[in-house]
């Protein structure tokens, strides 16, 4: 289990950010623990910013849309290959010692 954090800039000294906590389940599954506990900074509102009087979503609604956010990112591939590096790191060389063969890293994508 583990916690994953994506941050954007949202203009000038304005970071907005969204937290989860994770688990992995059999076979290898990478999912959010609580789909509805979303840790944010931030607060969505209806019709968009052009909407006169930004009416907030209220809780519920705002979590949901929060969630749906996290459904689109591609947080479950960032964990999984940091997993993968991390029982890489831990690993025998060569697998030797687990007598298992070790198959060849692959790049981690460019950092954004």
């Amino acid at each position: 289990m583990g916690t994953t954090v994506w941050v954007a800039e949202a203009g000038d000294d304005c970071r907005v950010f969204l937290a989860w906590d994770w688990a992995l389940v059999p076979p290898g599954i990478v999912v959010a623990a609580d789909p509805c506990a979303i840790a944010s900074n931030v607060r969505l509102v209806a019709g968009g910013l052009n909407t006169v009087g930004h009416n907030a979503l209220d809780q519920t609604a705002n979590m949901l849309a929060l969630a749906s956010m996290v459904n689109r990112l591609p947080w479950q591939q960032a964990v999984a290959l940091a997993l993968d590096g991390y029982s890489r790191a831990q690993a025998p060389p060569n697998g030797a010692a687990a007598g298992m063969p070790v198959a060849p890293a692959r790049a981690a994508p460019p950092a954004s």
